[in-house]
């Protein structure tokens, strides 16, 4: 079973560029928690740390996923849709896959980080 999100681009960038501020400057890590109707994005660097949070469906697990920020910011870049599906596999293999609405020229996977 796959869990299937949709996140507005603009609030998952907006978040995530706020969150890069304190990203350690040697991992690029941003630490996504996945609870009840939120998204928790999380990062931390000696200069300090970032809490933010998303509002999303209902959404009946708890999963932690770090994936380097830059490569999240880069698609949502370059997206051409105000939505994203976000998609992930259940099970160890916690990649993500990241598409717009309504265009289907790419499909964007992003492999989780080991901190």
């Amino acid at each position: 079973m796959k869990i299937l999100l949709l996140l507005t681009v603009k609030s998952f960038l907006d978040n995530l560029q706020q969150a890069s501020i304190f990203a350690d400057e040697r991992t690029k890590g941003v630490k996504l928690a996945f609870k009840g109707n939120q998204i928790n994005i999380f990062s931390h660097s000696e200069r300090g740390q970032a809490k933010t949070k998303i509002d999303i469906d209902n959404f009946n697990k708890e999963i932690e996923i770090t994936f380097n920020i830059h490569y999240l910011i880069s698609i949502l870049e370059n997206l051409t849709s105000d939505n994203v599906n976000m998609v992930i596999p259940n099970g160890e293999n916690q990649s993500c896959l990241l598409s717009s609405i309504g265009d289907d020229t790419y499909q964007y996977v992003v492999m989780p980080m080991r901190v």
